[in-house]
């Protein structure tokens, strides 16, 4: 298979620039054609990508974090390339997901080993998601999601090396000035309104760093989406909302309503950012947040993963 590894040299808590040879080398070992590639800002992962698959690339393997592998899926909506994930981000939720190893630094051959799984693992088709024009893997987030992410990113060299700790913190700050807004959240079946703190469509069941289960019975093939309502207006609504997520008891209180669907329409009485996989989008008062079922092929590494498909893995 004719490959392209292209590394985000800003995700991460630490520079994993100098594990890729390592990886490259793994993969040209099993017969594979591999070509590595430097981005220093995300927003350079889309064009490498284009780039790579021009070339002829049949899989494409980023290196980085959520962000930096659903900027590439976007792309790769509706091809056949198959994507895979270097976990050199900070949080790595889809390469958890994945049952792929996440801590690299220090353990030498991790890194290879995680695009091994995958390169020897099955080929799979995954559902998208798209809000407006772009889509997104994961989540589509619009209220104080989307708010934090914005104070967060970008963040310093400093900043990425206190990874979690840092983000949860400038997150939690960020809540204390929060208020809910009016919202107005419709599927094909359902409607649900009031003020909220904010709204989660979600496309696979971890979430917030993977710190979170948002919806263990989440499955990234199954045609639809999870969109979650957290409704209330003060920093105590919030906290009583993260409590209960913390300790997997927000399904079914009575200020949580979930929506199971293909189409959802999200209309605000004021001007919100959305986030998709961690990435802001510009302000708007309506939100289209659409499923595209078996949009993207990935990579399967093992029997572990493929608990977040409906199929088992054969």
């Amino acid at each position: 298979m004719k490959a392209a590894i292209i590394h985000n040299t800003r995700a991460g808590r630490l520079d994993a620039a100098h594990l890729l040879p390592a990886v490259r080398d793994t993969l040209r070992s099993i017969g594979w054609t591999v070509e590595l590639k430097y981005v220093e800002f995300p927003g350079e992962i889309s064009s490498e990508v284009r780039a790579s698959v021009e070339a002829g690339a049949q899989s494409i393997f980023v290196s980085g974090g959520d962000g930096s592998v659903g900027a590439a899926a976007h792309v790769l909506c509706g091809s056949d390339v198959v994507l895979g994930v270097l976990p050199t981000g900070t949080a790595n939720v889809w390469a958890t997901e994945l049952g792929l190893p996440t801590r690299i630094h220090g353990r030498d051959g991790e890194l290879a080993r995680a695009a091994l799984l995958q390169a020897q693992g099955e080929i799979r088709r995954m559902d998208l998601g798209r809000c407006g024009e772009q889509c997104f893997m994961l989540w589509a987030g619009v209220g104080l999601d989307a708010r934090i992410v914005q104070v967060v990113e970008p963040r310093s060299r400093v900043d990425r090396y206190l990874g979690l700790l840092n983000y949860c913190c400038r997150g939690l700050l960020a809540a204390v000035y929060w208020r809910g807004s009016p919202m107005m959240v419709s599927s094909e079946d359902e409607t649900i309104s009031g003020c909220m703190i904010g709204v989660i469509a979600s496309n696979i069941g971890r979430f917030a760093g993977g710190i979170i289960k948002l919806d263990p019975l989440a499955r990234v093939d199954d045609g639809q989406m999870s969109m979650w309502c957290f409704k209330g207006r003060t920093f105590l609504d919030t906290v009583g909302h993260l409590g209960r997520m913390l300790r997997g008891r927000h399904a079914g209180h009575r200020h949580v309503h979930l929506i199971t669907g293909k189409r959802f329409v999200v209309e605000t009485s004021q001007t919100l950012l959305a986030q998709l996989d961690g990435e802001v989008t510009r302000g708007s008062t309506r939100f289209v947040i659409e499923i595209l079922p078996s949009a993207l092929n990935v990579f399967l590494a093992n029997a572990k993963a493929s608990s977040i498909f409906r199929n088992r893995m054969g």
